[in-house]
């Protein structure tokens, strides 16, 4: 391989979860607690970081953080261990449901330059996912380390009509959103009330938030993908 290409790879490293959100697209595959071992994921970062000027890895599930922080520590030793040179750019993400992000696992997201996304609804979490206080620590957490992750947000039938009030919540709180339509599929399948039935309604519903969005001079936020 050459050695300057470029991969991003998506990293399962559980498929544990302490929430059972309504539109989970990963129930149908179970919520099994096995864990990536140090072998595996020595295999994982040798065989890339090896081979590629530019690594991104993205540290996915079932949820990260339910691996300790020890085994991200091991994974950053390992990029080290394998880098080719140093102008090699190896970077890291997360998306989280951010109920584990701990003072301390909040301070090593910062101390090492981990971008960190979490999935959170808003207005709308206790109904979709719950533990919103929780994740709310975790958003406390990062703001102490001058960390304002990106939010993920999904659009169904029960916030359709109500998109600009799940914009204010973001706004006021100067977080970035990123709204996307829930699926038919996983959970979601065995919760149809929650599926969008109208496209035409949800894409008139969407110019609407972009027009309250375009024209708010007061706005510090972007939104996916209006931006």
């Amino acid at each position: 391989m050459k050695k300057n290409d470029s991969i991003s790879i998506i990293v399962k490293p559980t498929n544990a979860c302490n929430l059972r959100c309504k539109h989970c697209y990963h129930s149908g595959t179970g919520y099994s607690d096995d864990k990536m071992s140090e072998e595996v994921l020595e295999r994982l970062i040798s065989s890339t970081v090896s081979n590629y000027n530019n690594v991104s890895y993205i540290w996915h599930g079932g949820e990260p953080l339910t691996m300790p922080v020890e085994f991200y520590k091991k994974a950053l030793e390992l990029q080290d261990k394998y880098r080719i040179s140093k102008e090699q750019c190896i970077r890291n993400s997360m998306q989280s449901n951010g109920t584990y992000i701990t003072e301390e696992i909040a301070e090593f997201i910062a101390d090492n330059n981990i971008l960190i996304g979490l999935s959170f609804e808003g207005p709308y979490n206790d109904f979709l996912r719950g533990l919103t206080e929780k994740t709310e620590e975790g958003y406390a957490n990062l703001k102490k380390h001058n960390i304002i992750p990106g939010s993920i947000a999904v659009v169904g039938k029960y916030n359709v009509d109500d998109l600009i009030s799940v914009y204010e919540y973001f706004r006021q709180r100067n977080r970035p959103l990123k709204l996307n339509p829930i699926f038919d599929s996983g959970e979601a399948s065995n919760n149809k009330e929650l599926l969008l039935n109208d496209p035409i309604h949800y894409a008139e519903k969407m110019c609407e938030l972009f027009d309250v969005w375009m024209y708010d001079t007061n706005t510090n936020i972007r939104i996916s993908p209006f931006s």
